[in-house]
């Protein structure tokens, strides 16, 4: 027994030392029988450890995790586990995701020691990393389990945690994790960690920081990071206070070593947000063809506007189809807009933003086609279908949907969709087994629903079969078994036709996602054939709470949306542009990303009786 224990630590040891990886996913392999507890002989756990070593030098992950998996059902508890977990490390050094994390769910966790529990959920922690699930990431590694922890592992599991924190704006316990991880640093990584820190102070509100420092938390230096919170992010700029209120601050916490580069960015932080726009130009079409949609627009930017105190000055530029777009913002400019927010038609802003300079701040009301540079003080935003095909293709593979269908309407806009869908959700590693496009003048979408399924194969076996029987037999069609799910992109009235197919079809158990595109407010008489169709909307819809009152009177809500938030950014843009936070609006929750294009994470909901019902945001 002493050979075979040496022989298991040997594993253990060779997997733990792998050299990194990056991710991607490959077909699940095939989950072991399980068989009767068999001691493993030590010779033939030495055979198999010697097999699985070869292999992985050989970067061979796939089969090195067979054989350990399949070693693994011959032992006792916790050996067992033990090597199932290293099985699963093999998968994920050899970029087998998925398959490591279907591995993972099968380990029995009660029979581990608390190292081994951590080390389990650091790995199962990789997927939901990829899947972008920190809430689920928080959740595995709690602060208890992880302070049992060896402290290699103990830094591993803080990093992991402290970045999930961050992304979920739990900024303030993300800055104490980082806290703790410089604590525990070498001095090559005591400058990185001070670098976190600096850049999750930044992105915490005044207000967090506030209730933070009424709790009085024992830690002095999460104590002298949270005052300085407050003077990085003022509710009020002046500058020469401001520095003031710096050095006062750094005298009282000398015991910190406080990098120069702080202070550059204070500097750069105060004079970025000294900003109050009290000149605001809106350009919006407010006759020809997009009249309509302009005024919904402006009603919706109006709506909020008064709500506040307002103190600003609002003028309208209409935008018509034979108006010079960059002859409007530059008048605009002259007469002394701080801001300028539009235009909203696609060609517009490619005109404009082609243009050079551009020396008022801008916010765009939709997006160049091109994702390239724009200059610094220019942001695009608007309702971008593409998005939610973004965020469709993450949820499917959030919810452990990887092999799925897919129908779209033959058109420019259906085949743009399933174009950023596909890229996104074959990068997260799913598998789209059928795509099919289907003609929006069509009435009846009977055929293109069987042969998506594959029900005219299933019925050519049962012909088939009775062939061979030489005799009728009793037959149910059954959709194909290599799917799990369905991803529609459709419009309410598209909608309505195609997915009451597909449960009649026998599909009724078949999960299917669509965008927001398929619900339209006051078309419930014919909403109700989507009951169990799932969706993704805005808050302005979903969120009744927030956002009460009937969505029936308003033609284009969505649109009354964007206004509505085009109004919120003219003074949050810049705090959210530099703290790379998040803007609950009416549209959606608004960050910007790259090029300073604002991205909108929508809520998700299920249709019941014709009405959505909002799943909430931890769905």
């Amino acid at each position: 027994m002493q050979n075979y224990r040496y022989i298991i630590g040997f594993v253990v040891v060779f997997l733990a030392g792998c050299a990194g990886f990056q991710w991607s996913i490959l077909e699940p392999i095939q989950k072991p029988e399980v068989e009767p507890e068999v001691e493993l002989a030590p010779e033939e756990a030495a055979k198999l450890s010697e097999q699985a070593a070869s292999l992985l030098q050989e970067a061979r992950y796939m089969e090195a995790s067979k054989v350990l998996w399949s070693a693994a059902q011959e032992l006792p508890s916790p050996q067992k586990e033990l090597m199932q977990i290293e099985s699963a490390s093999a998968l994920i050094k050899g970029h087998h995701l998925l398959n490591a994390h279907k591995q993972l769910l099968l380990i029995d966790e009660q029979v581990l020691q608390a190292e081994a529990l951590l080390n389990k959920r650091v790995l199962s922690a990789t997927f939901y990393q990829q899947t972008r699930q920190a809430e689920k990431i928080i959740a595995l590694l709690p602060q208890s389990l992880i302070e049992q922890a060896s402290t290699t592992l103990k830094i591993k599991a803080l990093n992991i945690r402290a970045d999930s924190l961050k992304s979920v704006g739990r900024y303030t316990e993300s800055l104490a994790t980082y806290i703790e991880l410089k604590s525990l640093s070498d001095d090559q990584s005591y400058d990185d960690y001070t670098k976190k820190i600096w850049q999750t102070l930044v992105a915490v509100s005044p207000r967090d920081a506030k209730a933070q420092l009424l709790r009085k938390p024992e830690n002095r230096e999460l104590r002298a990071w949270l005052e300085l919170a407050l003077i990085a992010t003022p509710a009020a700029v002046g500058s020469t206070q401001l520095e003031q209120d710096y050095q006062r601050w750094a005298n009282n916490h000398a015991f910190l070593e406080i990098p120069d580069y702080i202070y550059q960015d204070l500097l750069t932080r105060w004079a970025y947000f000294d900003f109050n726009p009290r000149k605001i130009t809106l350009l919006l079409p407010l006759t020809g063809d997009y009249a309509n949609i302009g005024r919904i627009i402006r009603d919706g930017f109006f709506d909020e506007y008064k709500k506040t105190t307002p103190t600003m000055q609002i003028n309208i530029y209409n935008t018509d189809q034979d108006k010079d777009i960059v002859a409007l913002y530059q008048e605009a400019s002259r007469q002394g807009a701080d801001m300028i927010i539009g235009p909203l038609l696609k060609q517009k802003v490619t005109a404009l933003l082609a243009h050079r300079p551009l020396p008022t701040p801008l916010i765009t009301l939709n997006y160049q086609p091109q994702d390239s540079a724009v200059e610094a003080e220019v942001f695009q935003f608007g309702l971008n279908p593409e998005d939610e095909a973004v965020q469709a293709a993450q949820k499917l593979f959030d919810k452990e949907y990887d092999s799925i269908v897919v129908l779209s309407p033959d058109n420019d806009w259906g085949k743009r969709m399933v174009q950023r869908f596909e890229q996104i959700y074959l990068q997260l590693g799913g598998r789209i087994r059928d795509l099919s496009y289907y003609d929006v003048h069509f009435k009846d979408y009977a055929a293109i629903v069987q042969t998506l399924f594959h029900l005219d194969a299933s019925r050519q076996r049962h012909l088939e079969l009775e062939e061979v029987l030489d005799k009728r037999a009793e037959f149910t069609p059954r959709i194909r078994d290599d799917i799990n799910a369905a991803m529609l992109f459709a419009d309410h009235e598209k909608a309505s036709l195609i997915y009451p197919l597909m449960k009649f079809y026998y599909a009724d158990e078949l999960p299917v996602y669509a965008t927001s595109h398929v619900y339209a407010p006051g078309k419930e008489d014919i909403l109700r054939e989507l009951d169990g169709l799932i969706y993704s909307d805005i808050p302005f819809i979903l969120d009744t709470e927030k956002y009460p009152g009937d969505k029936k009177s308003i033609e284009y809500p969505r649109l009354f949306a964007l206004g509505s938030d085009a109004y919120k950014l003219i003074n949050a843009i810049r705090r959210i542009s530099i703290n790379k936070t998040e803007l609950a609006g009416a549209t959606g929750y608004i960050a910007t990303h790259h090029n300073a294009r604002l991205f909108r994470r929508l809520s998700w909901a299920k249709f019941t009786k014709g009405q959505p019902v909002a799943l909430g945001q931890n769905w």
